[in-house]
C-alpha cells in the first residue's frame, strides 16, 4: 500500500464502511464481507500506528468498527449461505474487539498520566458495557472490562499517593459495571449458543468483580478513614447491600452484603485485647444484623420479590442475624463494664443486656431475642453464682445465696401458675 502508514487505518475503516453500504443499494454480498474483512484489518493496524496517526483518526477507526460490529449483527441479509451465517458472527466478535483495543490506545495516547486511568478506565468499561448491552455485541460489552483490569492495576501503585476521592473512582465504577451487566441477560438473545456462552462468562467475570471490589474497598477503608470509623463504614455498606437485596430480591447480592459485614466484624475485632472495641461508632457495627433480621421476616408472606428470595432459609438467616447481633452487643457490653469498672458491674451489665434482648423479643415478636435474652440472663446468674459472691465476706454471701434462691422459686412459681402463657410467648 502506497499510503503513508498514519493513514492506513483510517482509509481502511472508510472504506470498510463503504463497501457495507454496497449490500444496501447493490446487493453486492461479496464486497460488503470484503468490506468487514478490510475493518478487521484496519483493527488490527492501529494499534501498531496509533503513535504516528493524528488523534482524531483514532476516534474514526472506533467509529467504523463499532458501526459495523453493530451493522453486522443486525444484518441478515447477509447470511447467504451456513458458512456466510457463521462468518457474520465471528466478524462480528472480531470488530467488537478491535473496538475495544483501538479505543484503549486511543485513550493510552490522549491520556498519557497512568492515575488518570483510576477514574478514565472504569468509566469506559462501564459505558462501553452499556453500549455492548443495548446493541448487542457480547464481545464489546466483556472486552471493556479489561478497562477495569487497568485500573486495578494502578490501584495499589497509587493508593499512597492520590486523594480518597480519586482512589475510590475504580471502585465505584465497577460497582456500576455489576449493576448494568444485570441487564445484560436480557439483552442477549436466548436461542443463540454462542451469544449465551459470553453472556455466562461475562457473569462469572462480574463475580470476580464483586470480589475485587471487595478487597479493594477494604484497602481504601483502611488506607483513608480513621480506625474509629473502618468497621462503622463496612458495616454501614453491607446494610446498604442487604436491604436492597431483600428488597429486590437479589440472592447473590444478599449474599455478598454477608460477605462485607464479615469484614466489617473483622475489623470490630482487629484489637482483641489491646484496644476493644467499645466506643459508640463501633457499637453501632451491632445493628447492622438486627435491621437485616428485621427486613427479613417483615417481607416474609407479603406479595414483594424480596418475600420469598431466601425461600425455606430464611428462618435459619434470621436466628443466625440475631445471634450474631446479640453476642457482638454482649461481647461490647463486657468489655466497656470489664475495662470501665470491673468486678460485679460485669455481671451487672450482662443483666440489663439480658434485659434489653428480651424487651427487644416482645416489641419485635422475634422469638429469638427472647430466647437468648433467657440464656445472657442464664449466664449472668451463672457469674453469680460461681465467681461474684465467693468475693464477699461470709455474711454477705449467705444472705446472697439466700436472696438468689427466693428468686429461683419465685420465678419457678410463676412459671408453673402461668407457664401457658409463657410457652407461648417463649
Amino acid at each position: 500500500m502506497d499510503l503513508p502508514a498514519a493513514w492506513q487505518p483510517v482509509v481502511l475503516a472508510v472504506c470498510a464502511v463503504a463497501a457495507s453500504c454496497c449490500l444496501h443499494f447493490l446487493k453486492f454480498h461479496e464486497l460488503a464481507l470484503g468490506g468487514l474483512l478490510l475493518a478487521v484489518v484496519a483493527g488490527a493496524r492501529y494499534p501498531w500506528l496509533a503513535v504516528k496517526t493524528e488523534v482524531w483518526a483514532g476516534v474514526v477507526v472506533w467509529l467504523a468498527l463499532a458501526y459495523l460490529a453493530f451493522w453486522v449483527s443486525r444484518e441478515k441479509r447477509i447470511e447467504v449461505s451456513a458458512e456466510t451465517s457463521a462468518m457474520r458472527f465471528v466478524l462480528r466478535d472480531l470488530l467488537s474487539v478491535g473496538a475495544v483495543v483501538s479505543l484503549g490506545f486511543w485513550l493510552h495516547r490522549v491520556f498519557e498520566v497512568p492515575a488518570t486511568w483510576l477514574w478514565m478506565g472504569g468509566i469506559t468499561a462501564t459505558i462501553l458495557l452499556g453500549l455492548g448491552m443495548s446493541m448487542r455485541l457480547p464481545m464489546l460489552a466483556i472486552g471493556a472490562q479489561g478497562f477495569h483490569l487497568v485500573a486495578f492495576y494502578f490501584f495499589p501503585k497509587y493508593l499512597e499517593q492520590e486523594s480518597a476521592l480519586l482512589m475510590i473512582a475504580p471502585i465505584v465504577f465497577v460497582l456500576a459495571s455489576i449493576v448494568v451487566s444485570r441487564q445484560f441477560e436480557d439483552a442477549v438473545p436466548a436461542e443463540d449458543p454462542i451469544d449465551t456462552m459470553w453472556r455466562n462468562f461475562l457473569a462469572g467475570a462480574m463475580f470476580l468483580f464483586r470480589v475485587a471490589a471487595v478487597i479493594l474497598f477494604s484497602a481504601w477503608v483502611g488506607h483513608f478513614v480513621d480506625a474509629a470509623w473502618q468497621s462503622p463504614l463496612i458495616g454501614a455498606v453491607a446494610l446498604v447491600m442487604g436491604v436492597s437485596a431483600i428488597l429486590g430480591g437479589n440472592r447473590s447480592r444478599f449474599v455478598f452484603a454477608l460477605i462485607v459485614f464479615a469484614l466489617a466484624l473483622l475489623q470490630w475485632t482487629r484489637d482483641l485485647f489491646d484496644a476493644p472495641p467499645y466506643d459508640w461508632p463501633n457499637a453501632l457495627v451491632c445493628l447492622v444484623p438486627v435491621v437485616l433480621a428485621e427486613l427479613i421476616r417483615r417481607t416474609e408472606g407479603k406479595s414483594r420479590p424480596g418475600s420469598t428470595f431466601l425461600g425455606e432459609e430464611s428462618g435459619a438467616a434470621r436466628v443466625v442475624l440475631v445471634s450474631l447481633a446479640v453476642i457482638m452487643a454482649w461481647r461490647t457490653a463486657s468489655v466497656f463494664a470489664g475495662e470501665t469498672f470491673g468486678g460485679f458491674y460485669l455481671t451487672i451489665s450482662w443483666a440489663l443486656l439480658a434485659f434489653v434482648v428480651f424487651g427487644m423479643g416482645f416489641g419485635l415478636q422475634e422469638k429469638t431475642y427472647r430466647w437468648l435474652g433467657l440464656l445472657v440472663l442464664g449466664f449472668a446468674v451463672a457469674r453469680i453464682l460461681l465467681i461474684d459472691v465467693w468475693r464477699l465476706e461470709p455474711l454477705p454471701r449467705i444472705l446472697s445465696f439466700v436472696a438468689i434462691g427466693m428468686v429461683l422459686v419465685t420465678l419457678g412459681f410463676v412459671y408453673n401458675r402461668y407457664q401457658e402463657f409463657i410457652r407461648r410467648y417463649l
